[in-house]
C-alpha cells in the first residue's frame, strides 16, 4: 500500500533501512512504535521506568 502512496519511494526505502537499523541496535532507552502494532503502542503507553545503574 505504502508503495502507492508514496511520493518518493527511494526516501520511503531509505527510512524503512533506518528503521530496522534503529530496531536491531536499540538500547533500552529507545522503544520504536509502528504506529499499525497494538502490542507496541501498549508497550509505549506504559510509565517510563528509571533504572540507576551502579
Amino acid at each position: 500500500m505504502e508503495r502507492f502512496v508514496a511520493h518518493d519511494l527511494p526516501a520511503v526505502r531509505a527510512n524503512h533501512e533506518r528503521l530496522g537499523e534503529l530496531w536491531m541496535s536499540a538500547g533500552p532507552g529507545l522503544l520504536l512504535v509502528n504506529a499499525h502494532d497494538p502490542h507496541l503502542l501498549g508497550r509505549a503507553r506504559q510509565p517510563a521506568t528509571i533504572t540507576q545503574e551502579r
